[in-house]
């Protein structure tokens, strides 16, 4: 019991600090243009021009969706695309 807590502590302190893996693919040149995209969609938001916002949103998520299956990051990035789909889904509700 006293060796397995001791590892989880181990664990925890690799852990403390080190960034989010979604922090950590930020720099990925897919996640860079979805969020241009997605940046481009709420600017169409805020000037109420729904039908523009869409498309870009979709352009955000199907980007990110031809991701090359061999991708390192692709586990990551697969996490990514479900945060985005959940951020416009805010932005449809609202």
């Amino acid at each position: 019991m006293c060796r397995s807590f001791g590892l989880l502590v181990f664990a925890c302190a690799l852990l403390f600090g080190q960034a989010s893996p979604l922090e950590q693919i930020k720099n990925h040149p897919r996640v860079r243009e979805a969020e241009r995209l997605f940046a481009l969609g709420q600017r169409a938001v805020s000037e109420q021009k729904a039908e523009e916002a869409r498309k870009h949103f979709d352009q955000a998520v199907l980007h990110l969706l031809e991701t090359p299956a061999d991708d390192p990051a692709r586990l990551v990035l697969d996490r990514y695309i479900q945060d985005l789909a959940e951020r416009i889904y805010v932005i449809d509700l609202e």
